[in-house]
């Protein structure tokens, strides 16, 4: 749904706060401030970490029928092992199997994130993090879910996705190991928090990379671009109850219907565009 705009909106930028960012790791890429310091982890000292936990803990024969587990047991086998393309042909079979439980979706996920890790592709990587975290409490490992969650939370922070990172906190919360992780976080996730139960009007600065591709889970209804620096060319909405993409018109305001329940957009413009995301407390007039 769409809505001209009729009248200038005064708009109330929320700023996070500055913290001791140097305190924790994280992505560099992105829009400031970041999430960042001496202690990030290099990206060859992560596959050593996956390598030993992918041999701390056995997959959970009684949860995955045996199909999978010989399948998934042979992924892990090729991964650990640099066979990246072996790997990479069980890992589409696994995704090719039919009526997967939540226990060996989250599994799938896993090994696609441990796949885009190791080929270095960070879109992909962050694809497969999205949809493991909401799965994966109780169904994964506590250290790996765990890290990977931080690691998503600071992505998704780093590139002012402010609803999605707050979404990511809470499905941490899910596993009560988390608590000296998010503690950590405390200042950041206060000041989220905040900011999704205030009255103010939210403003994202936005810069896209070589995609033209930036994602964001709504925390308001009504929003809008201003400010564009390239161009804008279609908005796809991810909702509870509707999915639907449309072409990005200049001068309006766009809804997102409380009947279609809690949503994502992803905004596809020109590589390295810049714009402006005003996400409205108020309906338009």
């Amino acid at each position: 749904m769409e809505y001209k705009i009729v009248k200038r909106f005064i708009i109330s930028s929320i700023l996070l706060a500055p913290v001791c960012y140097a305190q924790i790791s994280g992505d560099t890429g992105g829009a400031a401030p970041q999430l960042g310091g001496a202690s990030a982890m290099p990206a060859d000292g992560r596959i050593e970490d996956w390598k030993k936990l992918l041999e701390q803990k056995e997959l959970d024969k009684t949860a995955a029928r045996p199909a999978f587990y010989a399948i998934f047991k042979s992924a892990q086998s090729d991964l650990m092992a640099n066979k990246l393309p072996k790997a990479k042909k069980n890992i589409d079979r696994l995704h090719e199997m039919q009526e997967t439980t939540d226990y060996e979706k989250s599994r799938i996920y896993l090994l696609d994130y441990w796949y885009a890790g190791k080929t270095g592709d960070k879109q992909n990587e962050t694809a497969a993090m999205e949809a493991l975290i909401p799965i994966g409490a109780g169904n994964v490992d506590s250290q790996v879910f765990i890290e990977a969650g931080i690691r998503l939370f600071k992505r998704q922070y780093n590139a002012k996705d402010y609803g999605g990172a707050l979404d990511t906190v809470n499905h941490l919360r899910k596993d009560p190991t988390s608590v000296s992780e998010l503690n950590n976080l405390a200042m950041l996730t206060s000041k989220l928090e905040d900011l999704a139960s205030g009255t103010q009007n939210v403003s994202h600065d936005v810069k896209t990379d070589k995609s033209g591709l930036w994602s964001t889970t709504l925390l308001r209804r009504y929003f809008y671009l201003t400010n564009i620096a390239g161009e804008v060319k279609t908005i796809d909405f991810k909702c509870e109850n509707k999915t639907t993409s449309i072409p990005y018109k200049a001068d309006s305001v766009m809804a997102a219907p409380e009947a279609w329940g809690k949503c994502s957009i992803n905004i596809t413009a020109t590589p390295e565009a810049t714009y402006n995301l005003i996400q409205l407390t108020n309906k338009p007039s």
